[in-house]
């Protein structure tokens, strides 16, 4: 049986940890006859004997049943934070580490931190939740998360300014396919780019970003909410409560990933690419009122 526990020790802030047990497949009640001593008929004191232990086979068996599962929180206590792939740093300057990133937590929401000493770098902050779990493919898996970018992106702005902000719902399979499951959406928040505002999904062919509509970048509170069935091959994307084209992608990663079947929500930010210049702005965006259930498949 398979035993569902958080990867980050403990409890996490507006989180509910749980433990549980997947069902034994062909496990069965036994509803045999009462048994008594060799050579006694049986009495009225096996019958209840018998009747109690059938009832505890139900109840353990009942207690091993897949139930759906919820975690969620206000802000992102207990996520873990990375620095991701999408990052560059100019000649004479230090490549990008941790210490060029951060996630803050305030109770009401988090604030993504990325390039937090205006190097010559663009830094790349990946937030995520983490839950090992051998069962993960059993559950579909329904996400969601408000944010927001708290600075306009414009050519004029030298406090804060931005590259992107992305999401995404991903199942790693590093026991045996050793590939990536799952759905992530990208928004480009560079105001030199000339995709500006455009909102992009992530592709199985080739790997990259597609792009699917425009919106106007502003400073207000967005929603995005994800769904992927691994029994079905399927995924679904809504940004703002609007369906977007998605696909259930697939993707091998390196070597230096685990072994372990997990599951993780994530947001992530990318400071402005700072060109040729000495320094780039900070980038900053907001995460709030995430929710996470997994349902279990048919």
């Amino acid at each position: 049986m398979n035993r569902r526990s958080l990867l980050t020790g403990g409890l996490t802030a507006g989180a509910t940890m749980l433990t549980l047990t997947s069902n034994a497949q062909g496990e069965e009640i036994n509803s045999a006859p009462p048994v008594a001593e060799s050579g006694r008929v049986p009495d009225i004191t096996d019958r209840v004997a018998n009747d109690r232990r059938r009832n505890d086979e139900r109840t353990m068996l009942a207690r091993s049943a897949p139930v759906s599962l919820n975690y969620g929180g206000t802000d992102l206590t207990g996520w873990t934070t990375v620095v991701g792939d999408g990052i560059h740093h100019n000649d004479g300057e230090a490549p990008v580490n941790l210490t060029d990133i951060n996630t803050s937590n305030h109770g009401s929401h988090s604030t993504l931190h990325a390039n937090t000493a205006a190097r010559g770098v663009m830094a790349h902050n990946i937030t995520y939740k983490p839950v090992v779990d051998d069962a993960c493919f059993d559950f579909a898996h329904e996400a969601s998360f408000q944010f927001r970018v708290p600075s306009l992106p414009t050519t004029s702005s030298t406090h804060r300014n931005a590259q992107t902000f992305e999401g995404g719902l991903f199942i790693w399979d590093g026991g045996w396919s050793r590939r990536d499951y799952g759905q992530a959406v990208q928004w480009v928040l560079n105001p030199w780019d000339d995709e500006f505002g455009c909102v992009k999904r992530w592709s199985n062919e080739p790997h990259t970003w597609v792009p699917v509509f425009r919106l106007e970048p502003d400073t207000a509170w967005h929603q995005l909410d994800f769904r992927i069935d691994p029994l079905r091959n399927t995924a679904e994307l809504r940004f703002d409560r609007e369906l977007v084209d998605a696909e259930y992608t697939v993707r091998t990663k390196p070597e230096t990933w685990g072994t372990e079947i997990a599951a993780r929500l994530q947001a992530e930010i990318i400071s402005l690419d700072p060109g040729a210049n000495p320094a780039a702005p900070p980038h900053e965006a907001e995460v709030k009122n995430w929710n996470w259930k997994w349902r279990p498949l048919n």
